[in-house]
């Protein structure tokens, strides 16, 4: 077995780990005995195998760095849910009004009844306390939808701290604790402290990038009218603040949702143009390389820097990379790579982050599924790359499939016709609101004139979209599953492209 392949199946045990952690509470007992017997074996392979670095890796050294990596997933979840403690801003949960001193540290959503952001908590004041006291902690923040409120204010919210509760079957609590959010508050008192906190340079950074953003976003309200700016901020800048319910419900019930919500597919489009645009101005590779890196990780962070915006952006550096150093870039070992490192940062989203788990499974399904299917496409027309999209889509919704039926119950029969007619449209689609949103910084009239072509594909695909919502059975609600018989549709369906388990029980 190659050293690669050994770090491969290394990263997977690493995540075994944190799954296990994420659904067993392992006692400190069992995860250093599992420490102790790992770097044991370890040491007992090196040992047997003198110059190991240099040969194929022994059985007991795979064995020992098997379990020590096991060890190291449950010790890193078990390590990032044990920051509850006394000073948490989740302890003063309790009946009675309480003021809070914070900073905003997320760009706030604007969303059609209020705006949402997240507060760093510093200091608390009630009549239950005394004096002043520091805390730490975040706070989701309910407030009123016009309040003047950005990245980086210092504020002091005076309300009732609550603590999230599930409702219809979803675990609210998990899907807030992966951002390490044990806090609510609903539409407070708000007002400015006056005190002008010291930022750095990553709190600068990031500043600057939300104004950027909110700059593109004004000029393409100039430029379009609604719906269609709402659409265009949605595929560029993944902003659903504005864009009418009827229109989500319709990009939903035709499995077209994710082409508005910044996953990979847009990512790769904006990073591939951005690569060949800096390529005009540069020769050496290098220079182009860190010029595109620099650009994409400022892109993430302006739009905020989701699960699935995060891997599809460290793939594409992977990619980039690999093309630099000349090597060949294997997208499998890039994803579950990218995938452990994130897992890394931030263990809760393995368990609890929806979007991470359907972006990622979606990548596998265009790696390994659309491979398997494309012997069947023979016959698909390939006109604007209507076969490569028809395979992408069918591969994308096998692999998610099991999950959607998992969390939504719900199965879009209409998904593979929509994704065509729309697919094909998205690419000019960006670039057209691209250009004319930079456009809007020069001249607003010639905004308008760019902003005119792009209505054109705007309003097809909305008429696509609301045509095909139209069908009767477009999306068939089915019920949730149990989690087991995701784990069985999972097996099946490794099983059937890893083809050589097929004929090992075939010969049986």
């Amino acid at each position: 077995m190659s050293k690669a392949r050994v770090f491969l199946y290394l990263l997977f045990c690493f995540m075994g780990g944190v799954a296990i952690a994420s659904f067993l509470s392992v006692p400190k007992n069992i995860l250093y005995g599992l420490f102790s017997a790992g770097s044991g074996i370890f040491v007992y392979g090196i040992g047997k195998e003198i110059g190991f670095a240099k040969r194929i890796l022994s059985v007991w050294i795979f064995a020992g760095l098997v379990l020590l990596s096991i060890g190291i997933g449950i010790y890193r979840f078990q390590d990032n849910v044990s920051h509850k403690n006394e000073s948490g801003i989740h302890v003063y949960i309790s009946p009675g009004k309480k003021s809070i001193v914070g900073t905003i540290i997320d760009e706030p959503e604007v969303r059609e009844k209020n705006t949402r952001f997240l507060l760093r908590a510093e200091i608390i004041e009630s009549e239950e306390i005394k004096n002043s006291t520091n805390v730490t902690g975040n706070i989701l923040i309910f407030a009123n939808r016009y309040g003047d409120y950005t990245y980086g204010d210092s504020i002091r919210i005076t309300g009732e701290l609550q603590q999230p509760e599930s409702f219809d079957d979803f675990d609210y609590p998990a899907y807030l604790a992966r951002n390490d959010i044990y806090t609510l508050m609903y539409y407070p008192d708000i007002e400015r402290t006056g005190e002008s906190a010291k930022k750095g340079i990553e709190e600068n950074i990031k500043r600057y990038l939300f104004l950027a953003k909110k700059e593109l976003e004004h000029n393409i309200e100039r430029m379009l009218p609604e719906p269609h700016a709402a659409f265009m901020k949605g595929l560029l800048l993944g902003s659903r603040a504005s864009m009418p319910e009827w229109l989500l419900d319709g990009f939903r019930s035709v499995g077209v949702i994710h082409i508005i919500a910044l996953s990979g597919f847009n990512i790769t489009i904006i990073s591939s143009a951005l690569t060949r645009f800096i390529r005009l101005f540069f020769i050496r590779s290098s220079v182009t390389f860190w010029v595109s890196l620099v650009c994409i990780a400022f892109f993430t962070i302006m739009v905020g820097a989701s699960a699935s915006i995060v891997r599809a952006a460290l793939m594409g550096v992977i990619v980039l990379l690999a093309r630099m150093e000349g090597r060949r870039y294997k997208a499998p070992n890039a994803l579950i790579f990218t995938g452990a490192l994130m897992i890394f940062h931030n263990p809760a989203i393995l368990r609890f982050d929806i979007a991470f788990q359907l972006s990622f499974m979606a990548t596998v399904g265009l790696m390994y599924v659309s491979p398997t299917l494309e012997a069947y496409a023979n016959r698909v027309p390939s006109l604007y790359g209507m076969r490569d999209i028809l395979l992408s889509t069918f591969a994308a919704q096998i692999t998610v499939l099991p999950l959607i039926m998992y969390y939504f119950g719900t199965v879009s029969l209409i998904s593979p016709i929509a994704n065509i007619l729309i697919l094909i449209a998205v690419p000019l689609t960006m670039a057209l609101g691209f250009l004319g949103a930079l456009t809007g910084f020069i001249s607003t009239i010639a905004s308008m004139a760019v902003g005119s072509i792009s209505y054109i594909f705007l309003e097809y695909q909305i008429r696509v979209v609301k045509v095909l919502s139209a069908v009767p059975f477009a999306d068939i609600h089915m019920g949730t599953i149990p989690f087991a018989i995701v784990i069985v549709l999972y097996g099946i369906l490794w099983c059937g492209i890893y083809k050589p388990w097929i004929k090992v029980i075939s010969k049986r």
